[in-house]
């Protein structure tokens, strides 16, 4: 098997393995969010949820930002598997994934209140990489509109896609692949004096982002974006 064969391999299966974690990682944050934000939620079959009520700001961030049917201000039952949204004698459950309005307001509301403290980051380990030398992982979303307006003024995304690309000390980019950080753990307590002096350093506090934007353009955009000419979007 060629080299390019069995990176061809290894990302259809980084791929999949993101695929099949993404309902357990949208639920997770879905709740904590909801709730954070004020909402009530139960479980009432396994994997399956009440919503008891949807706060006001929710519902008004989705009458700025939704697209289609307004919220409800409760929900007899969502689900964030589709296995789940049909199960014999109980009520149909509404499927809660990108796009749905219930979880669009949500996230948007999240990174509205607390954009600068995502930007900040976090320092997590790779238990995979055997080597000592620190890497900053960037998430990029990559969205493509047209020239339509939704009801906030903003123009209509009809592609959006997640990105991840790695810098380093010697201020190279490269493309990460799909969720790289599956793997990823938290930091021990004995681990964390080892990382301070690192997190100095001059590479990680001077425009590392400007250099991970320009790698995306350089050689993402190609791939999602041959066939179209559209204006393309970039937040980090």
């Amino acid at each position: 098997m060629s080299e390019v064969q069995v990176q061809q391999v290894r990302e259809d299966m980084e791929r999949a393995a993101a695929r099949k974690l993404q309902p357990h990682f949208i639920r997770s944050f879905f709740m904590a969010a909801f709730e954070h934000l004020g909402g009530s939620i139960r479980e009432r079959e396994p994997r399956r949820y009440e919503i008891t009520h949807v706060p006001a700001p929710i519902r008004s961030r989705d009458r700025t930002i939704g697209r289609g049917q307004p919220l409800l201000r409760k929900y007899e039952r969502v689900c964030f598997d589709k296995e789940e949204i049909n199960v014999e004698g109980k009520p149909t459950a509404a499927f809660v994934c990108p796009g749905h309005p219930l979880l669009d307001a949500t996230i948007d509301l999240i990174l509205e209140r607390y954009r600068d403290l995502l930007k900040r980051g976090a320092v997590l380990v790779d238990p995979t990489d055997d080597g000592d030398q620190v890497r900053a992982l960037f998430y990029l979303e990559h969205s493509i509109q047209d020239a339509r307006q939704e009801k906030s003024g903003r123009r209509r995304v009809v592609s959006r896609q997640m990105e991840f690309v790695e810098g380093d000390s010697d201020g190279c980019c490269t493309t990460a692949g799909y969720a790289p950080y599956l793997d990823y753990r938290p930091l021990t307590e004995e681990e964390r004096p080892l990382v301070v002096q690192a997190l100095e350093a001059e590479w990680l506090t001077g425009d590392l982002e400007a250099r991970v934007v320009e790698h995306a353009v350089e050689h993402l955009v190609p791939v999602s974006y041959t066939h179209l000419t559209l204006p393309t979007i970039y937040s980090v």
